[in-house]
């Protein structure tokens, strides 16, 4: 007799959500392993945005930041995940470029971060018709930022379901490489 195959499948941690994180956030409700199971994932809302919260002098203004959208329980300060849709980005790199550096700077304190972009690079490029920002100035930025704070990595998904999607993936490596630390340990 054939055994039954689970229908969901477990994940062994807990994503916190920002509780400033606004529609459409993303919910891990929907996400699938590679066998086809759903997995089931546990969130949690935290103020990301007010914990851990640092000043950065940015030409020569200050600003206070506290952590990004996404993270993992116990792990908020060594794992972040900012997330931006396009017109985010472009407000973000308009009026808020400096208030964004200093983000981007207080990401860099984590052991590892990322900025999720929901829209590939060709749509960046390709300019967002309600922003007066050039792309090449939007890509100027993310390209210099990404040398100057070296542990913030820039990624970019097709839409929001697939940056959801990138986002629990590495959440998990994130995961499994700090479970295989504490196993090497024992």
């Amino acid at each position: 007799m054939a055994r039954k195959q689970k229908k969901e499948r477990a994940c062994p941690f807990k994503v916190v959500i920002d509780s400033n994180e606004g529609a459409p956030a993303y919910r891990f409700d929907n996400l699938k392993d590679r066998d086809g199971r759903l997995w089931k994932v546990e969130t949690a809302k935290q103020a990301l945005w007010a914990t851990g919260v640092k000043t950065y002098e940015i030409k020569g203004t200050l600003h206070r930041v506290g952590l990004a959208d996404y993270s993992i329980v116990g792990y908020e300060e060594l794992f972040q995940v900012e997330r931006k849709t396009l017109s985010d980005l472009y407000g973000s790199l308009g009026n808020s470029r400096n208030r964004m550096e200093a983000r981007i700077a207080r990401l860099n304190e984590c052991e590892i971060a990322y900025l999720m972009i929901e829209a590939s690079w060709k749509t960046i490029m390709a300019g967002y018709e309600f922003s007066e920002v050039h792309p090449n100035s939007i890509e100027g930025a993310l390209l210099a930022w990404s040398h100057r704070y070296p542990r913030v990595h820039v990624m970019t998904a097709t839409d929001a379901i697939h940056a959801e999607r990138i986002t629990f993936n590495l959440m998990r490596h994130f995961w499994r490489s700090k479970q295989r630390r504490v196993g090497e340990m024992l």
